[in-house]
């Protein structure tokens, strides 16, 4: 949970953190790689820990947590829904209804998989000639149904193969979605923060909170690259 808290982690890292410790907790750490009943089972709650987390810096700094919340950030810009202190003040509804309708869903699929989850196992066996159609075909409609313009569509191609270039190479498109989608909301807020300033930089450093941020923020990135140290050797 506290992983998804800091922006753009998500779920992989706490993933691999929980498998991580329960290999090193477990009394038979040899079984971990082989189909091991607790590695799957830590993997999986690091994984859906995260997801009510990864909410916290989307609500309230406008930063989303991870791939999902930044899809719902797209989606509450095309509403002209501006994340942060004063979306809880000005549309105080839509919060409430966010956090009923999470509930409704924690109900809904603990009934769900009770009841349907030997059924659903079967999806796994598809064969993936046909689920990437059905995919593709989707993406198209979606990516046109917006602006009803071919130029979507291509442009959704072309990021499509970028992303599959960048899987070849095993660099994640997490960063660069979350980069993306930030990036024009970086450059108006350094815009204003430097006009508020006469264009000093120290606006930068002179709040507590800020400064916070920047600690949790090199915490994360010396973590994240001690475990990917750890995992090359």
């Amino acid at each position: 949970m506290v992983l998804g808290i800091i922006p753009g982690l998500g779920a992989t890292p706490a993933a691999f953190i929980s498998y991580d410790r329960a290999r090193k907790a477990s009394k038979h750490p040899e079984e971990f790689g082989k189909g091991s009943l607790e590695g799957i089972a830590a993997a999986e709650s690091g994984n859906n820990a995260v997801n009510g987390a990864t909410l916290v810096p989307l609500l309230t700094l406008g930063i989303p947590g991870d791939v999902i919340t930044a899809v719902m950030l797209g989606a509450f810009m095309l509403f002209d829904l501006q994340p942060g202190p004063l979306l809880f003040l000005q549309h105080i509804d839509l919060i409430y209804g966010l956090f009923c309708a999470l509930i409704m869903c924690d109900l809904a699929l603990r009934v769900i998989g009770y009841f349907f989850i030997r059924y659903a196992q079967k999806i796994t066996h598809m064969p993936t000639s046909l689920i990437f159609p059905i995919i593709m075909i989707l993406c198209v409609f979606g990516s046109y149904s917006i602006n009803n313009s071919l130029a979507d569509v291509l442009t959704m191609m072309a990021f499509g193969v970028l992303g599959y270039i960048m899987l070849l190479f095993e660099i994640s498109p997490i960063p660069f979605l979350i980069a993306f989608i930030l990036g024009p909301m970086l450059e108006r807020g350094l815009r204003r923060n430097l006009s508020i300033s006469d264009g000093s930089l120290l606006i930068f450093i002179q709040s507590p909170i800020a400064i916070l941020f920047y600690v949790l923020t090199i915490v994360a990135i010396i973590s994240i690259s001690r475990g990917a140290l750890k995992n090359m050797d």
